[in-house]
């Protein structure tokens, strides 16, 4: 029988799980439709652009490439729903390390990105507008810290029981 703790872990490591296969679907299929989405100004050749460009061609499909790696890591996060003494490590490496490099190079990037030459205005939203703060930067940035804080919660919630093996 399970703990409360490892029925906790187990709902955490389902939500990242499924946040990775999510993005990496997302990104994997079609990264230009994701980032239409967020983008202001869009110009009407850019999809030939990224197709025949020397630089946006590789980060194009190096995107590609790692969205595959990010939806073979959801699908791995499966593994430690059946045992999640044995495959603790995965859910160090997929649900703490990963997401912690990952939140702090993007998070990094949009609060540098927004309290760099701040313009004169009063309110937040003009500030954010001004300094080109990139909205799916951010929502990335923000998920990856909340799926690390997740992770290493449930992790110490079952930190006792792990050593005892249960």
């Amino acid at each position: 029988m399970r703990s409360k703790a490892t029925n906790i872990l187990q709902v955490f490591v389902i939500v990242t799980g499924v946040v990775y296969i999510i993005c990496g679907l997302a990104f994997y299929f079609s990264p230009t439709k994701i980032l239409q989405i967020f983008a202001e100004n869009i110009p009407d050749t850019w999809l030939e652009q990224v197709k025949s460009d020397e630089l946006l061609a590789p980060m194009y499909l190096l995107l590609q490439a790692y969205a595959a790696m990010v939806f073979t890591a959801g699908i791995a996060m499966i593994m430690p729903l059946f045992d999640p003494v044995k495959y603790r490590g995965l859910i160090y490496y997929n649900g703490l390390i990963f997401p912690l490099l990952s939140s702090f190079l993007l998070l990094k990037q949009s609060i540098s990105a927004f309290f760099s030459k701040a313009p004169e205005v009063d309110n937040a939203e003009a500030v954010y507008a001004a300094n080109h703060v990139h909205t799916l930067i951010l929502i990335l940035g923000i998920a990856f810290a909340v799926i690390f804080i997740i992770n290493l919660a449930g992790l110490i919630l079952t930190k006792k029981s792990s050593k005892e093996e249960k």
